[in-house]
């Protein structure tokens, strides 16, 4: 695995604000911190993170394994608010220091939706989340901007 210099110089915590979009609502906006340690050996990238929803805190993982810097990616995401109590497998891959990555989670009665998360540490630590439609359309969904460590 080869974790990209940009994310291997984001290692340590981080603080900044998390943007939750919801669909014809106010943006919602919380403090957020997080941490990014590369883990087994180096080999991956562990990003956790928590949130505000409705004055409840929430948390996140983000775990990256990448085959080179510029290629192939796979993730584990998990998220208190966002994904209960299932973890999503998701792939993609690497281009310029910035991860993509794809997964999919079911919806009770209807076609799966994904999820589609970016990250990258250019100046400074950012993950997006876009939720894909089963027809493919991306909405933004949710937005972690870190700034200081």
């Amino acid at each position: 695995m080869s974790i990209p210099d940009s994310l291997k110089a984001a290692q340590g915590n981080w603080s900044g604000e998390a943007r939750l979009h919801l669909h014809e609502e106010p943006i919602r906006t919380s403090p957020s911190r997080a941490s990014v340690a590369l883990v087994a050996g180096g080999k991956f990238a562990s990003i956790s993170y928590d949130w505000v929803y409705e004055g409840a805190r929430q948390e996140g993982l983000l775990l990256l394994g990448l085959e080179s810097a510029d290629g192939p990616a796979t993730a584990s995401f998990i998220d208190s608010w966002h994904m209960g109590d299932k973890l999503m497998a998701c792939t993609g891959s690497a281009a310029n220091g910035i991860v993509m990555v794809r997964g999919t989670y079911q919806v009770e009665g209807y076609p799966d939706w994904g999820w589609r998360i970016d990250v990258a540490n250019d100046p400074a630590l950012r993950v997006v989340m876009y939720n894909v439609s089963p027809e493919g359309e991306e909405y933004l969904g949710f937005e972690l901007d870190f700034q200081g460590r």
